[in-house]
């Protein structure tokens, strides 16, 4: 099998180029599934004519109707095709290589779809969005960095330093710890016994806390006894950390 090429934009950290949660949700997904790829690093600017280029559609639309391009996209050379939006690749795997672990097993796309979409970004995902979107800067190239913080700012309306509140910051502690009674109650993940698509949108965003503020990931880390550290250790099998000497050495 050809090595699967994925597109993402990386840190400024050379030890820890990879820090997006949606880059995060395909390198997961890729490595439970144990197929073998490629990183192709681009910067922020790039994403949109590249995906003009290659045929991939939009992430979304917003109001005012302009389309917003996102990373992580993929190139499948063994069946050479495109592919961007992280479940819609989850999806693509599943089918195409049918032989490796599902993330959206038969019977639990819809309450997946309902997790991701809806519980996930209001319970969790926006108020660590809110929090940690300063340091996200920080941590990126200074021309991502200047791409993140002028298309986030234009479509609040205001300065990104206005969302790290204490409010945003006590509400993600209220939304782990639902969480991780809805996790405990399921069983060792989401559904049971087996990784799902949905574990992997919630290690990810983890993981992009983890790499981008040290500090926040180490208050996230100590919440309810220490059992978030836990949780993200479950998955220390598939978090594979790409790195400029890895990429020199062909790792």
């Amino acid at each position: 099998m050809k090595p699967i090429v994925l597109y993402d934009v990386p840190s400024n950290d050379p030890e820890n180029l990879a820090w997006s949660s949606n880059g995060w949700k395909t390198r997961l997904s890729l490595d439970y599934k144990g197929l073998p790829y490629t990183n192709k690093w681009i910067e922020f600017p790039d994403v949109e004519p590249l995906c003009k280029k290659l045929g991939v559609p939009p992430d979304r639309i917003l109001p005012d109707g302009s389309a917003v391009y996102t990373v992580p996209i993929i190139y499948d050379p063994n069946t050479e095709s495109h592919h961007g939006d992280s479940s819609n690749i989850a999806k693509y795997l599943d089918k195409t290589y049918p032989d490796t672990p599902p993330l959206f097993p038969p019977g639990t796309e819809t309450l997946q779809k309902a997790f991701i979409d809806l519980g996930w970004p209001l319970a969790v995902n926006r108020p660590l969005y809110y929090s940690i979107m300063v340091p996200t800067e920080s941590a990126l190239s200074p021309i991502s960095g200047a791409f993140w913080r002028r298309t986030r700012e234009e479509r609040m309306g205001r300065k990104m330093e206005a969302n790290a509140t204490d409010a945003e910051w006590r509400a993600l502690e209220r939304g782990l710890h639902a969480l991780k009674g809805v996790l405990e109650a399921n069983g060792t993940f989401f559904i049971g016994d087996k990784v799902v698509m949905a574990d992997i949108v919630i290690v990810a965003s983890l993981l992009w806390t983890k790499v981008v503020d040290r500090g926040a990931w180490a208050k996230i880390a100590a919440l309810d006894d220490g059992w978030w550290g836990v949780y993200l250790g479950r998955f220390s099998s598939y978090i594979v950390m790409p790195s400029l000497a890895k990429q020199k050495a062909g790792l």
